[in-house]
């Protein structure tokens, strides 16, 4: 299991992922430190990077997509989101 920080932030509508943010901190747990090469674009709807993950030899160009998002408030401090991503690769 990956642990990683996450960070949300306020969208339209709602609360939405900080896509930036929350990118950075799965690939540095999961490909290394430094993976990230390059982020060209980076919206609550829209992110590209470059990957250039520890010991692969090659640089990944990535798109994330968000085609759909739903959200639900719990109570005051808690909310549940679940988002539909098409991943390019």
């Amino acid at each position: 299991a990956l642990r990683y920080k996450a960070r949300f932030i306020e969208g339209a509508p709602g609360i939405i992922a900080d896509r930036e943010y929350n990118v950075r901190e799965i690939v540095k747990q999961a490909m290394g430190e430094n993976a990230v090469q390059d982020v060209s674009m980076a919206t609550p709807n829209k992110f590209s990077c470059l990957l250039a993950p520890a010991g692969a030899g090659q640089i990944l160009s990535v798109d994330l997509l968000t085609l759909a998002r739903r959200q639900e408030i719990i109570d005051g401090k808690n909310f549940h989101c679940s988002e539909v991503v098409r991943q390019v690769v």
